[in-house]
C-alpha cells in the first residue's frame, strides 16, 4: 500500500525519490533513408553518467549542474556521418543559462562538429526541443544534438558531454534516462520518426517535492505524524481512520510513547505527547483535527501531570475535521503506569484485554542467517521455531534507539515492548513474558544492550513446555540495529520497500509519533547518527542496499526517503547524501 500522505508544514529542503535501475533500451524510431542513418549500425550505445549521480531538486532545481555524461557505441561504424541526439523525457529539459554543453572525443579517428540548428555556440552542441514540449523556455530544451564527421578508422570512439545543467522544476520524480538516437540533422533529431533510436540509460535523479514531517516543537511534530498517519483531507472531506481514539505520553521521556505501540495498534491510533505540566496547543489542535473522543493516558503524574489529565477531561470532543462539537468532553483513561519505565511498559501490556498479543509469521530462516541480522557477539537461539510464534520485543530501557526502530514492527504485529535492565532480565520482563506466553522474542540491541545473560535468561523461562526462542537483531550501534531491523522487515516479514523512514538517532522526539507511521503502511524506520554526526555508515549502506535490484529492504526497489523532523535535525546535506546512496545502488 502506497500512503498518501496530508500535506504538513515541510522542511526547507526536499524529500527525495530514489534512484530506479533503468537498463539500455531502444526508443522507437523509423530511421530515414540517408547518407548519415545509411553509413551507421543501429547497436546499442552505452550511456553512463558520472558517479555518484547528481541529484536534482524539482522544487529548487533550475539551471541544476549535472555530471558528465558518457556515450559509447559498440562499434567504429555505430556512429559515423552522423548527428548524434541525445533526449530528454519531454518535460524534463537541459538549461543553458549557464553556458551550452560541450562535447569532446577519445579514441577513434573522427572528430565531432558543430551542428547548424538554432542557439548554437561555437565548439559547443545544438540546443532544441521535441514536438510537444510545453516546459522548455528560450534556454531549455530537450534535446542536444553534435555531429560526428567521419567513422572512426580505429578505436570505437567516446563521446563526452560536460558543463551539462537542467531544469529539475515541476518534474516526475526519480531517475531521468537520456535516450540516444542518430538522424540525418540536428533538426531530424526533433522528429522521432526521422531518429534511429540507440540506446538509453539513467543521467540523473530528480528529488520529489514532499516535505519533511515536523513542527516546530516535539509535541507539533508528533501531532505532524499523527495526522500524516491517521488524518486525510481537509474540511468537509476529512477522513480519519483513529476510530476516535488517540493515546497520550509525556513529551519529557521516551519510553513511554515508545512501549505505547503496542496499545496504539490494539486501538487503531497513534501517540501525542506534552509537556508534563501543560497540555502543548499542537496535541490539542490534533485531538480536534482527528476527531478524538477517548483519550488513554501512558505514565505517572510525573509524567503527565494531574492538571493535564484535567485539563483533557475538560476538552470538548469533535467529530472529524475538528469543525462539529459532539457536545461531550474528551472521555480519558488514566492510571495505566508504573513507577518506571519498566513498570509503565508492563502495565501498557497488562491493560490489553480482547484480542490480546499479535504474533509474527514463520521467520525460521532469520535463524540460519543469523550474520545478516547481528553483526555482533550477542547470544540468541540457534534452533528455529517452528511456524507463526506469539511474539514480544524486548529491548534495553536505557537505548532508546532499539525502541524506536521496532515500534512499527510493534504496532503492525500487536506486540507488545517489553524493557528490561540490560546486565539481567527485569522482574517486570519475566512476569510479563510468562503472563502472556510468549513463546518468541526479537531481542534489539547487542551485548553493550543486552548482556548475554539477559538472552539467557529469556531462553530459560518455560512457557507451555518449551523455551522461549529468541531471535537477536543487532549491530554496532542503534543505527545499524536500526537497518539490520529494516532488513529483517524486508527480508522476512515482506514489509513494502518503496518508501523509507528516516528520524535522527542523537535525540529520541522526532520518532516518537512513528510506530503508527511505520506499522501502518509497513515501512521500516532508519535512524541517522544525528545532526552533527552525520547520516552514518551503517544508514547510508542500508540505503545503498535498498537502491539496487529487488531484495534489498524486500522485494522491489526502495524509492523514497520519508524525513521525520525538521533541517535542524536532520540537514538538506543529510537528506541529499541518503539520496545518493540509493542512487548508487
Amino acid at each position: 500500500m502506497v500512503r498518501t500522505r496530508k500535506a504538513r508544514q515541510r522542511n526547507t529542503g526536499a524529500v527525495l525519490a530514489g534512484a530506479v535501475a533503468l537498463g539500455l533500451a531502444g526508443v522507437a524510431g523509423a530511421g530515414v533513408a540517408g547518407a548519415g542513418v545509411a553509413s551507421a549500425a543501429t547497436s546499442s550505445v552505452t550511456v553512463t553518467a558520472a558517479t555518484p549521480l547528481t541529484v536534482v531538486s524539482s522544487a529548487t532545481g533550475s539551471d541544476a549542474a549535472i555530471g558528465d555524461v558518457t556515450v559509447t557505441p559498440a562499434s567504429t561504424s555505430t556512429i559515423a556521418n552522423d548527428y548524434v541526439c541525445v533526449s530528454l523525457p519531454a518535460g524534463d529539459n537541459f538549461d543553458t543559462a549557464s553556458g551550452m554543453p560541450t562535447v569532446s572525443q577519445t579514441n577513434g579517428a573522427a572528430t565531432t562538429g558543430v551542428s547548424s540548428a538554432p542557439v548554437v555556440t561555437a565548439t559547443s552542441l545544438a540546443l532544441g526541443s521535441q514536438t510537444g514540449d510545453t516546459g522548455a523556455s528560450a534556454t531549455q530544451g530537450d534535446i542536444l544534438s553534435f555531429q560526428v564527421a567521419g567513422e572512426a578508422s580505429s578505436s570505437i570512439p567516446t563521446f563526452v558531454l560536460a558543463n551539462l545543467h537542467v531544469d529539475g522544476v515541476g518534474a516526475s520524480a526519480g531517475a531521468v534516462s537520456a535516450s540516444v538516437g542518430i538522424a540525418t540533422s540536428a533538426l531530424g533529431c526533433a522528429t522521432a520518426s526521422s531518429v534511429t533510436a540507440l540506446g538509453s540509460g539513467t543521467v540523473y535523479e530528480v528529488a520529489t517535492s514532499n516535505g519533511a514531517i515536523y513542527g516546530q516543537s516535539p509535541a507539533a511534530t508528533a501531532a505532524a505524524e499523527f495526522d500524516a498517519a491517521l488524518v486525510s483531507g481537509s474540511g468537509a472531506s476529512t477522513t480519519c481512520s483513529d476510530h476516535g481514539n488517540a493515546v497520550v505520553a509525556t513529551s519529557a521521556d521516551p519510553y513511554d510513547a515508545l512501549s505505547a505501540a503496542y496499545l496504539e495498534s490494539q486501538l487503531g491510533t497513534g501517540v501525542l505527547i506534552t509537556a508534563p505540566t501543560s497540555l502543548d496547543a499542537s496535541t490539542l489542535a490534533a485531538l480536534k483535527l482527528g476527531g478524538v473522543q477517548r483519550v488513554y493516558v501512558v505514565g505517572g503524574l510525573l509524567a503527565v501531570s494531574q492538571a493535564d489529565i484535567n485539563a483533557l477531561k475538560s476538552t470538548p470532543a469533535y467529530d472529524c475535521g475538528g469543525t462539529i462539537p459532539t457536545g461531550k468532553d474528551i472521555t480519558v483513561y488514566s492510571g495505566i503506569s508504573g513507577q518506571t519505565a519498566d513498570d509503565t511498559a508492563a502495565a501498557i501490556d497488562s491493560y490489553i484485554t480482547g484480542s490480546g498479543t499479535g504474533a509474527l509469521p514463520s521467520v525460521a530462516g532469520a535463524y540460519s542467517t543469523e550474520t545478516t541480522y547481528n553483526q555482533t557477539t550477542g547470544n540468541e537461539t540457534t534452533t528455529a521455531p517452528s511456524g507463526t510464534q506469539k511474539t514480544a520485543i524486548v529491548v534495553a530501557d536505557k537505548d532508546f534507539q532499539d525502541a524506536t526502530a521496532a515500534a512499527g514492527m510493534a504496532y503492525e504485529y500487536k506486540l507488545p515492548v517489553i524493557l528490561t535492565p540490560g546486565n539481567a532480565l527485569g522482574p517486570q520482563a519475566t512476569s510479563e513474558l510468562t503472563k502472556l506466553g510468549i513463546t518468541q522474542v526479537v531481542a534489539l540491541g547487542g551485548q553493550l544492550a543486552l548482556q548475554p545473560q539477559v538472552v539467557t535468561s529469556i531462553e530459560a523461562l518455560n512457557i507451555g513446555g518449551k523455551p522461549i526462542s529468541v531471535l537477536r537483531i543487532a549491530g554496532a550501534d542503534g543505527t545499524e540495529s536500526a537497518a539490520d531491523l529494516a532488513l529483517f522487515e524486508g527480508q522476512r516479514l515482506g514489509w513494502h520497500d518503496s518508501t523509507v523512514l528516516v528520524a535522527q538517532g542523537a535525540y529520541w522526539s522526532d520518532a516518537l509519533g512513528s510506530a503508527a507511521l511505520a506499522g501502518k503502511s509497513s515501512e521500516s524506520l532508519l535512524l541517522t547518527e544525528g545532526p552533527k554526526a552525520g547520516v552514518g555508515q551503517y544508514t547510508a549502506a542500508v540505503l545503498k542496499t535498498a537502491g539496487t535490484s529487488p531484495g534489498g529492504l524486500g522485494a522491489g526497489i526502495t524509492t523514497s526517503i520519508q524525513v521525520l523532523g525538521g533541517p535542524l535535525a536532520i540537514p538538506q546535506t543529510q537528506v541529499t547524501q541518503m539520496q545518493q546512496a540509493l542512487a548508487a545502488g
